[in-house]
């Protein structure tokens, strides 16, 4: 029976991780080496309960990354804001590369400043759009070509007329 829960359950995420203990015996910040082994009991049982202490660790990381982005935090709330940022974290957990043998703290403030940044600019929706340089040249020379037209027309030129003068 645990084996079809194993099989099917506990280690749906687990397939794709790899299955490489390290041991951080080199590593002489005793906070850092044991962030390494949480993380690592994410990436290769998906222990939760791992996971979770690492979020309680990180709770006040995220409340000052969180509060620091203040037109997410006016956007969307603290609270949302806070959950993305969380949510983040648990994927930088299972992305975390444990080769390098980093300070994961600096992987994470990164990657959740760069995450809400983007959300930021997802959830606002601010509607600008960049023209290149050559369709705003495009656009001048138009009004100007529309202009010559009407002073010679003495009436708005028409689409076909503009394009027309254009071409010459």
């Amino acid at each position: 029976m645990y084996d079809l829960f194993e099989k099917f359950a506990a280690n749906r995420f687990n397939n794709n991780l790899n299955k490489t203990e390290y041991s951080f015996n080199e590593i002489k910040d005793e906070n850092v080496k044991k962030e390494l082994k949480l993380i690592q009991r994410v990436q290769l049982y998906n222990d939760v309960f791992a996971e979770q202490q690492l979020i309680a660790m990180y709770r006040g990381q995220l409340s000052n990354i969180v509060n620091s982005n203040t037109k997410l935090k006016n956007l969307v709330g603290y609270d949302q804001a806070y959950q993305k940022a969380v949510s983040v974290l648990k994927n930088c957990i299972r992305n975390f590369n444990l080769k390098a043998k980093n300070k994961p703290i600096t992987y994470f403030t990164t990657n959740i400043s760069l995450e809400l940044e983007k959300f930021r600019k997802e959830v606002s929706g601010s509607g600008t759009v960049n023209m290149a340089a050559n369709l705003r040249d495009l656009d001048t020379l138009m009004v100007t070509a529309e202009n010559i037209l009407r002073s010679k027309l003495g009436r708005e030129p028409t689409t076909k007329e503009l394009n027309d003068f254009m071409k010459k």
